[in-house]
């Protein structure tokens, strides 16, 4: 079988939420997803389907587009063409000349897709295989009033989910200390002390004011993520509650994770496959993390199906870590999934079939717009 790449194709994706679905956080209002999708034909063998995650929505996130993401992939998609799939080091030298992980995640996911498919192996056992068939999800809730957001938590606890993650911080242009721990403090009391408690401010807050906040929520027993953007701020933060502190937006790879360690920046990171490009990173990072004790936990950006199947691989085969992201894709119109992949219950992701090959997904095709193409 003849892995050689010979044809790229690079399609955008816009769905919209459902009315009434969009999610606010420090950002803005999300109201969908403007991603990109890739599929790479082989010579003779499988095709295979990576996303990147770029939603004009979550620019302030990482910086990146769909415009962005599809620019680097024209740079990157050229001088993969005749490529061996299976030289996956190779291929990511090449794609490091490009500072865009979200292109290069979606070109890593597809080629694993490939692989997988051409050895008849779900993606999970190229990783190592798996610790678990499954694995608890968190369901978020944007920011909103304390009455309301205390609502939507016992709605998404009676769906089964045992892990929540809330969004804090700025809201309507502003941020208010008083608000935030009303806000906390709503959704504690309406869940109880059972469900596992995240508190998201998407660097909402400065470092005063996160330290003033989780002073007064900590013995809520909630973990806070991303408080402020720098790691500067974030040990200032660390050194001075007592609450777990998750670092996002600022790792956003291998290096930033050598320097959260280095600096004790932070309790955990936040794994999110699309903006480590791939799983060859991911792989790095995660080892990383476990030869340091440093934790982690797996997430999701704005990103459809195929992404947040690719994320419940990555989980199965390195269990260590609390629930994972990856339920965005249920709040989407359409699903860009149309056979296999992800499935939840109860709070619990599955595949739909363990043993299938790659990925274990067909995509709804019409969904995806004109393709950029490249071929020899």
């Amino acid at each position: 079988m003849d892995l050689r790449i010979s044809r790229i194709e690079v399609y955008p994706v816009n769905i919209e939420k459902t009315v009434g679905k969009e999610v606010a956080v420090t950002y803005g209002l999300l109201r969908g997803l403007t991603n990109v999708v890739v599929k790479i034909f082989t010579e003779d063998g499988p095709h295979g389907w990576g996303e990147g995650a770029g939603s004009t929505d979550m620019f302030f996130f990482n910086g990146e587009s769909q415009e962005s993401v599809r620019a680097a992939l024209s740079k990157i998609a050229p001088s993969l063409l005749g490529q061996d799939a299976l030289n996956l080091n190779e291929i990511h030298e090449k794609m490091n000349l490009v500072p865009r992980n979200q292109a290069k995640c979606a070109i890593d996911v597809a080629l694993h897709d490939i692989i997988g498919k051409a050895l008849k192996r779900p993606v999970y056992q190229l990783l190592g295989g798996a610790f678990s068939q499954e694995a608890p999800m968190h369901s978020t809730v944007g920011i909103s009033s304390p009455t309301e957001m205390a609502a939507q938590a016992i709605q998404r606890v009676e769906q089964g989910y045992r892990t929540l993650e809330i969004k804090v911080g700025k809201y309507e242009g502003r941020v208010s200390v008083e608000d935030d721990v009303a806000r906390v403090r709503a959704v504690r009391d309406a869940i109880g002390n059972d469900v596992i408690l995240i508190v998201d401010a998407n660097v909402g807050w400065d470092v005063h004011e996160a330290i003033r906040i989780i002073r007064k929520i900590e013995e809520l027993d909630v973990l806070i993520e991303q408080p402020t953007r720098n790691l500067e701020g974030l040990r200032e933060i660390r050194k001075n509650s007592s609450a777990p502190i998750i670092a996002d937006e600022s790792c956003q790879g291998l290096q930033d994770t050598v320097r959260i360690i280095q600096m004790e920046a932070a309790d955990m990171i936040s794994m999110k496959i699309t903006k480590f490009a791939g799983f060859t990173e991911s792989r790095r990072v995660l080892s990383l993390c476990e030869a340091f004790g440093l934790g982690y936990r797996y997430d999701n950006m704005n990103q459809s199906r195929l992404s947040a199947t690719a994320s419940l691989h990555l989980t199965m085969a390195f269990s260590k870590g609390i629930p994972s992201g990856g339920t965005n894709f249920l709040s989407f119109q359409n699903d860009l999934v149309s056979q296999g992949g992800l499935r939840i219950d109860r709070g619990i992701a599955r595949l739909e079939d363990s043993e299938a090959p790659g990925l274990g997904i067909e995509i709804a095709e019409d969904l995806l717009g004109e393709p950029d193409t490249y071929v020899p």
